[in-house]
C-alpha cells in the first residue's frame, strides 16, 4: 500500500512503501531500520505564490512511478503551492527543502535556476549530508559548468529521469556503482568530476503511467497534460529539443496513452465532485512536440478515442506542414478544440535561416485552414531573432495581422536564447542582458529575476535563457508591437 498525506500551504504530498510515512521523523526510523534511502522530489516550477490554477507535475509524477516500481519511499513536494510573501528569496526556498529525505531530486526548466542555485547553499548549510540531484532541460544544457558553479549540486541528470533517479538510488545503497547511472554527472571523492553517457533512448513504453495518485486533488487540474511521444526529428535553431533527445522519436502505445487518459479522466470528475458537487470535465493537453508528425497515429488517436465512448476536449501543438484539411475534420469530431501553431516569421529568409521548412505563405494558409475546423488556433510568432532585420521584422508584423484577421489568436514572443539550441551556440559572445527585454519563452517573473539579478549576470552560459540580441531598434520593435496590440514579452 502506498500511503499519501498532503499540505497545500506547505506544497508538501508525502508518500512511502509500507508502513513508513513521509515526515522527517519517519524517513529517520526508514534510515534507522535499513529500509533504505528515501527521496524527495521537488518540482520547482514557475508560479509559486501566484492564484489560480497550475500545471500538473507530469515530470515529478514519472519518477514517482519509477520509485514505486522500485519499492523506493519518496514524498512530493510542488514549489507552485509556495505561499511565502517572497517566493522567490533564497531563504524561502530552503525553508521550503527543511525536513528533506536522503536525496532531492529537483526537476526545473532554466528559469528556476536562479532560485536553485542561491537557495540550496542555504539548504545545505544544515544538512550537508543530504545529497542533491537536478534534472530537465536547464541542468542538463551544462552539466559540468553546474557541477563547479555550484558544489552543493551532487548529482546532474541529463535526458530521461525516470530510470537514471531510481538507479541513482541503488548506487547511493551500495548495490550498483555510479558509473551504471546512464547519463549522470557527478563530482568524485577527489574532486574530480565523471560523466556516464546517455546511451540509447529507451522505449517509452517501459514507462509506467504517471503516478496521479501521489499527490493530492489540487495538483489534479482540469487540464491534464499528456504525452505521447518524446523527442523530436526537426532541427528548429531556435529550439533546444533536438539538442536534448538528438533529434529522435520515442513514441508511447496508444493504448497506453488512451488508460492514461481515461484513469485521469475519472479521477479528475471525483475530485470535482466532492470539492464542488458538480461533475466537469476535464480538458487534455497533449504536449508532445510531434503529436501531429505521424498522421495515421493521429487518426488511430482519434478513432480510438471515440470508440471508448469518453467526452474529452483535447489541444495540441502542430508544425505548418503536417496539417490538412481530412485530419483536422478528424480531431475536431474527435474533441480537438485548440491547436497551437508555431509560425514564427513572416520573412521567407528567416523561415530558412532557422530550418522551419516551410515559407509564410504556406504557414498563413495552413492556419487559415486550421481556423474554419477548429475553435481555437493560436499562431505563435518570434521577434528579435539575431538574423531579423527591420524589413524581416516587418513582413513578421504583416503575417501577424493577416492571422488575426482570419479570427486566429496571436502571440508574439520575444526570442530566448535556449542553452541547448544551434542559435545559442552561433551567437552566445553576441548576448545581452536587461531586465526589460527578458522573453516571456523563460516564463521569468520580474521578481525572481530582481532578487537574482547579479547571479544571472555572473554566469550567463547558465543563465542564457534571461539574454537576448541587442539589437539597435529592439525599442522601436517593441513599441510597434504594443501599437499593434499584439502580445509581446513585456
Amino acid at each position: 500500500m502506498w500511503r499519501v498525506a498532503s499540505s497545500a500551504e506547505s506544497g508538501v504530498n508525502r508518500c512511502a512503501p509500507g508502513r513508513a510515512h513521509g515526515s522527517s521523523s519517519d524517513q529517520q526510523r526508514m534510515r534507522k531500520s535499513g529500509l533504505g534511502i528515501s527521496v524527495t522530489l521537488v518540482n520547482l516550477s514557475v508560479q509559486p505564490g501566484e492564484s489560480g490554477k497550475h500545471a500538473v507535475p507530469l515530470g515529478v509524477l514519472y519518477l514517482a512511478s519509477s520509485l514505486i516500481r522500485r519499492g523506493i519511499a519518496f514524498e512530493i513536494r510542488n514549489y507552485e503551492h509556495c505561499r511565502d510573501r517572497q517566493p522567490f528569496s533564497a531563504e524561502t526556498f530552503a525553508r521550503f527543502l527543511d525536513g528533506s529525505g536522503d536525496l532531492i531530486a529537483v526537476s526545473l526548466m532554466s528559469n528556476m535556476m536562479p532560485l536553485l542555485l542561491a537557495g540550496l547553499p542555504r539548504f545545505k548549510k544544515e544538512r550537508p549530508d543530504c545529497r542533491v540531484v537536478v534534472g530537465g532541460f536547464g541542468p542538463s544544457a551544462d552539466p559540468e559548468r553546474l557541477l563547479r558553479v555550484c558544489p552543493e549540486i551532487d548529482f546532474v541528470v541529463s535526458g530521461w529521469g525516470e530510470r537514471a533517479l531510481s538507479d541513482l538510488v541503488a548506487a547511493l545503497e551500495g548495490r550498483t556503482s555510479l558509473h551504471t547511472v546512464a547519463g549522470l554527472s557527478f563530482r568524485g571523492e577527489d574532486g574530480v568530476l565523471g560523466h556516464v553517457p546517455r546511451g540509447e533512448l529507451p522505449p517509452v513504453d517501459l514507462l509506467p503511467m504517471p503516478a496521479h495518485r501521489s499527490v493530492a486533488a489540487e495538483d489534479r487540474h482540469d487540464n491534464l497534460p499528456v504525452v505521447t511521444a518524446r523527442g523530436c526529428p526537426h532541427r528548429c535553431a531556435f529550439c533546444d529539443i533536438p539538442g536534448y533527445h538528438r533529434r529522435r522519436t520515442a513514441y508511447r502505445d496508444l493504448g497506453k496513452v488512451l488508460d492514461e487518459i481515461e484513469e485521469f479522466h475519472g479521477l479528475y470528475r471525483e475530485d470535482a465532485r466532492k470539492r464542488t458537487g458538480v461533475t466537469r470535465e476535464p480538458a487534455i493537453g497533449i504536449v508532445d512536440d510531434t503529436f501531429c508528425s505521424r498522421r495515421d497515429r493521429v487518426l488511430r488517436f482519434c478513432d480510438e478515442l471515440g470508440k471508448r465512448g469518453k467526452k474529452v476536449s483535447w489541444w495540441v501543438s502542430a508544425r505548418v506542414n503536417e496539417l490538412d484539411a481530412e485530419l483536422l475534420e478528424r480531431m475536431a469530431e474527435a474533441g480537438c478544440e485548440s491547436i497551437f501553431i508555431g509560425v514564427e516569421s513572416g520573412s521567407d529568409s528567416v523561415l530558412r535561416a532557422i530550418d522551419k521548412g516551410f515559407d509564410s505563405a504556406r504557414a498563413i494558409a495552413a492556419v487559415k485552414m486550421a481556423a474554419q475546423r477548429i475553435s481555437v488556433i493560436t499562431a505563435s510568432f518570434i521577434w528579435g531573432l539575431p538574423m531579423e532585420s527591420p524589413q524581416d521584422f516587418r513582413q513578421t508584423l504583416l503575417a501577424m495581422t493577416l492571422c488575426r484577421a482570419a479570427g486566429v489568436q496571436v502571440q508574439a514572443h520575444l526570442w530566448s536564447p535556449l542553452p541547448r539550441s544551434r542559435l545559442y551556440r552561433e551567437y552566445r559572445q553576441c548576448l545581452a542582458f536587461s531586465q526589460r527585454f527578458i522573453s516571456d519563452i523563460a516564463f521569468a517573473p520580474e521578481a525572481l529575476v530582481g532578487e537574482h539579478e547579479s547571479l544571472i549576470r555572473a554566469h550567463p552560459e547558465l543563465y542564457s535563457c534571461f539574454y537576448h540580441y541587442p539589437h539597435p531598434d529592439l525599442e522601436e520593435r517593441l513599441a510597434m508591437l504594443r501599437q499593434m496590440r499584439f502580445e509581446e514579452s513585456k
